[in-house]
């Protein structure tokens, strides 16, 4: 399918298929679904936390990590922190 033919549930099934294997892609690839996912207005919520929004490169755990006063703050090796709230379940 072409770009114009994809509708929201394909787009989002493409997503949640792009993401649950995030560690193997390239910074290239994520900012292609992120253009794609844009184009259809489909949110890409809890996948924002899986790469870096400056240079597009997955989180792969190789990252300065900090969890201070409710918040987890990554430092990516571009120099781009980010900060996300914690999440307490009970």
């Amino acid at each position: 399918m072409t770009k114009d033919k994809l509708t929201k549930k394909d787009v989002e099934l493409i997503r949640d298929d792009f993401f649950s294997n995030i560690k193997s892609k390239t910074s290239k690839e994520i900012k292609k679904m992120k253009k794609l996912a844009n184009s259809k207005k489909v949110c890409l919520k809890h996948q924002k936390r899986l790469f870096c929004l400056e240079c597009f490169e997955p989180f792969r755990g190789e990252e300065k990590v900090r969890i201070s006063k409710g918040f987890k703050v990554i430092t990516c090796s571009c120099g781009k922190v980010k900060r996300m709230k914690l999440v307490v379940s009970c």
